[in-house]
């Protein structure tokens, strides 16, 4: 290290201690405080089953108030809730150990838990330290097939001067569900897959019937490999065709040539290659560069495709991330970060290749977002497609389609709170009202939570740069589509936005009642200990760097790491996934453990789609993990849900007279009421949805009609008159110029359950 060097990582050490021995005092006291809660919660992870209940009781604290609990009250599929209120009695001595002792000799298992320090407020004379905590529990009754989630807030009084140990716990808002009978999620497939050699990942995770039979198959792009449905139910995996799919980033299935085969558009570092089809659902060519990259692609996040002009090919919006800290750079300004690698609208002459029209379509002025998702979809429901850009240390981006590709900026207009730390988004009809509603999953922070409620502010923040620390932790936001062209933000009222370090998310209707429901896949790195690197960011490294490289911050962030997470402190880590059923005006619902889904896993990607077309839908989860050693675990979960109501499906196929059905929109009307659904690409997390459409109906016995709006030049429109329910229907693409036609259901082919 040279002497320069070496005193400019000098002057930001100092700058470290300045921070910590002054405005950031009171939470490093917070972080003290929760140290022995999370040496605790370490110990209980690292015990077996059959002796986390002993290392439970071993919680330093002097007492515990244990409430009331409220009568049952019913939960989707099955389940109960009670709720917590008042202090019932107070445990002291032995009594805390005694009282978790009997869960344990009353059959019960801990399977996880997860605890995080919300709020903390420093001791004052004659008042004790307080904090609040969030506290979930999972546990399992294997006697009784019987599930439990304890869930809500508790209160911790510390102990008084030197006496740094828990003095008092009490509960405050908490649930306590249950549910009975297994999860209704069977896992049929299990696979721990490793990356190919000097790649990273085997994402991106595509589903797609490839072979046309009716069945998706499961798709792993980054390594090149396929599972495929057995006469008997089970997948297997194998090769997707004799062509080297390549090291590769990201990826896209469409008909991009026009032949009426699905092709596998991957990026490169030298730019997006195309992989022709087979109509037997192969990958026997080697691929073509359809897009040289102007410079070397850096980091490809997301392909999405569709239509924009009109002309009836695939066009493709390619958005890159920028990882924080590379070079020693850090995103700037943290809320709305425009300093990452170059996005590209990319536009098809027919053959699947490629030329650049980001800036004369209007795309150039937010092209540097660190993007994780877009989609082009139809927002508006004229035909076009519009574009949604879901970023890091940015949020969401919307811009309007004219019809022929050009795009204005539409976000402030349409879009009520758009920041975020953007992972993903959902496209769908969460309220049955006929249009399409957003949902963009993001990030909270207890860090975030705490600093707000101590009131502590980094002295180089600009003071109006302030509340944008909490609309950028708010975490998921859901947004309504409203009267005209605007996006509500309602994620508050309906207890959707706090799913922890979010990544993929699905959207399905579970039950088939008709309102959907959403799974999150959580968590970025859980190491050794609980322990989390998060609050380094807020204190200390947003505030150390800027957008340009600086050798001087990445030594001093490359020696923190060594010092943190290199000796196994977390990042974002034991998360739990979530699974959030839908209760209509209530709101939702958290019950991932209760359904068999609630693993304390490093996941990512999730789809989730009907693959053995018996009107249940099913999911394939992939998870990443770096330690103790980097895995990648593919689930593929049959849906076992019993009682489910009543529903409806359509299947949609390339063809070379009537193009992609990506980007077609398809409304159901049944019971007065009208859903929406879309075949759409680049939505969840470097993932993708086959093009099918399933709707839960409830109870309705008939579906009045559907109409169906195709994608592409002209006004080209479908409408089935009393379709049948209970099985999928295969619509054909009518042809391109072809304008509005009706249909009975016969008219169309019928795949039954």
């Amino acid at each position: 290290m040279s002497r320069e060097l070496a005193a400019q990582m000098a002057v930001l050490e100092g700058r470290e201690r300045m921070w910590g021995e002054t405005v950031w005092a009171p939470e490093l006291a917070a972080q003290a405080r929760a140290r022995p809660v999370h040496d605790w919660w370490d110990a209980v992870n690292a015990a077996g089953p059959d002796r986390r209940w002993e290392v439970l009781a071993r919680l330093p604290v002097d007492e515990v108030a244990l409430p009331g609990w409220s009568d049952a009250e019913a939960l989707p599929f099955g389940a109960t809730r009670r709720w917590a209120g008042g202090v019932e009695r107070v445990l002291r001595g032995d009594g805390w150990p005694g009282w978790v002792a009997g869960f344990g000799e009353g059959g019960w298992r801990i399977d996880r838990m997860e605890l995080r320090h919300r709020a903390y407020t420093p001791e004052e004379t004659g008042r004790p330290a307080t904090s609040r905590w969030r506290v979930t529990v999972h546990l399992t009754h294997e006697g009784r097939l019987e599930a439990a989630a304890l869930d809500g807030e508790v209160e911790v009084e510390w102990g008084e001067g030197d006496r740094t140990g828990l003095k008092r716990v009490s509960v405050g808002r908490m649930t306590w569900d249950r549910r009975t009978g297994g999860g209704p999620f069977e896992v049929i497939l299990e696979d721990d897959l490793s990356p190919p050699v000097n790649a990273h990942s085997v994402d991106p995770l595509l589903v797609h019937d490839l072979d046309g039979d009716g069945h998706p198959e499961v798709i792993l792009a980054g390594k090149g490999w396929v599972y495929r449905r057995q006469d008997d139910g089970t997948y297997r995996g194998g090769p997707l065709g004799r062509a080297e799919v390549g090291l590769i980033s990201a990826a896209v299935l469409g008909d991009f040539d026009g032949d009426g085969v699905v092709d596998l558009l991957v990026t490169r570092h030298e730019g997006v290659v195309l992989l022709a089809g087979s109509p037997g659902g192969t990958f026997d060519v080697p691929g073509r560069l359809v897009f040289p990259a102007p410079r070397e692609l850096v980091y490809p996040m997301v392909l999405t495709c569709g239509d924009v002009d009109g002309d009836g090919d695939l066009d493709v919006f390619l958005g890159q991330y920028r990882v924080p800290y590379e070079a020693g750079s850090m995103p700037t300004p943290f809320h709305d970060a425009n300093d990452g690698h170059p996005a590209y609208l990319l536009l098809n002459d027919g053959t699947g290749r490629l030329t650049d029209g980001t800036v004369a379509a209007g795309l150039g002025g937010k092209r540097h977002r660190r993007t994780y998702s877009a989609s082009l979809v139809d927002l508006k429901g004229n035909g076009a497609l519009d574009l949604v850009v879901v970023s890091d240390f940015a949020g969401i981006d919307v811009y309007e389609n004219d019809g022929r590709g050009r795009f204005t900026d539409r976000t402030r207009d349409w879009i009520e709170a758009p920041h975020a730390f953007g992972m993903a988004h959902v496209l769908a009809d969460f309220d049955r009202g006929g249009r399409l509603d957003l949902l963009m999953m993001g990030m909270t922070s207890p860090t975030v939570s705490r600093l707000e409620h101590l009131g502590l502010w980094h002295p180089e923040m600009a003071v109006e740069d302030r509340p944008m620390r909490s609309q950028m932790a708010h975490g998921n936001r859901l947004y309504r589509a409203g009267e005209g062209e605007r996006f509500w933000e309602v994620s508050g009222m309906l207890g959707i936005a706090d799913t922890g370090w979010s990544w993929g998310c699905a959207a399905l209707d579970a039950d088939n009642d008709g309102l959907l429901e959403v799974v999150v896949m959580t968590g970025l790195e859980s190491r050794d200990t609980v322990e989390d690197y998060e609050s380094h960011y807020w204190l200390y490294d947003a505030h150390m760097a800027g957008s340009e490289p600086d050798p001087a911050a990445y030594v001093y962030f490359m020696g923190k790491f060594g010092r943190t997470r290199g000796r196994g402190q977390s990042y974002g880590g034991y998360e739990l996934n979530r699974f959030l059923a839908h209760r209509g005006a209530a709101g939702f619902v958290e019950m991932g453990h209760l359904l068999g889904l609630g693993w304390q896993e490093d996941g990512r990607h999730v789809v989730a789609t009907d693959l053995d077309l018996d009107g249940r839908v099913d999911l394939v989860t992939l998870g990443f993990e770096a330690w103790p050693g980097s895995r990648h675990r593919l689930r593929i979960l049959r849906s076992r849900v019993e009682g489910a109501g009543s529903w409806i499906g359509f299947r949609f196929r390339e063809s070379r007279e009537g193009g992609s059905p990506v980007g077609v929109r398809v409304e159901v009307h049944a019971e007065g009421r009208v859903a929406v659904g879309t075949v759409v690409t680049g939505d969840g997390y470097r993932s993708q949805h086959p093009s099918t459409l399933h709707f839960g109906l409830g109870s309705a016995t008939e579906v009045e009609r559907v109409v169906i709006r195709w994608p592409g030049s002209g006004r080209r429109r479908t409408t089935l008159m009393a379709p049948a329910m209970q099985r999928y229907h295969e619509v054909g693409t009518p042809p391109r110029g072809e304008g509005v036609s009706e249909a009975v259901s016969g008219a169309v082919s019928e795949a039954q359950r």
